[in-house]
């Protein structure tokens, strides 16, 4: 590349670079506005996958020992992660929910969803 397209796209970049700089400041003062709304009245809801269905295709494929331990595995895995944000995570209220009741909470009807008590 000889100079001259070189020395347009150094001008070029650096005419960019306090557009860009704006911008990513930008992105961090929302995201601290948003954090701290979080903080004082904000909740987290957490999804607790079920595997439902990959489960329902083990158990009509007959494979009762791999349901199981793919049960287990699904256990496993929502225990620690109601432990991790039992222990680590004190931002915010957490509640914790299964994955089939989610149409219950996008639609708004609270009553019918059950939160886990952690």
């Amino acid at each position: 590349m000889t100079f001259l397209p070189r020395l347009f796209l150094l001008c070029l970049l650096l005419a960019l670079l306090p557009v860009s700089c704006k911008s990513v400041r930008q992105k961090r003062i929302n995201a601290y506005e948003h954090l701290s709304e979080l903080q004082k009245d904000g909740i987290i809801l957490v999804r607790l996958k079920q595997m439902a269905n990959k489960l329902k295709a083990v158990e009509q494929a007959g494979d009762e020992e791999r349901a199981e331990q793919l049960q287990g595995e699904v256990l496993n895995r929502q225990a620690r992660m109601l432990t991790m944000f039992r222990e680590h995570f004190t931002f915010c209220p957490v509640y914790f929910f299964f994955a089939d009741q989610s149409g219950a909470l996008r639609d708004g009807d609270w009553d019918q969803v059950t939160f886990l008590d952690v």
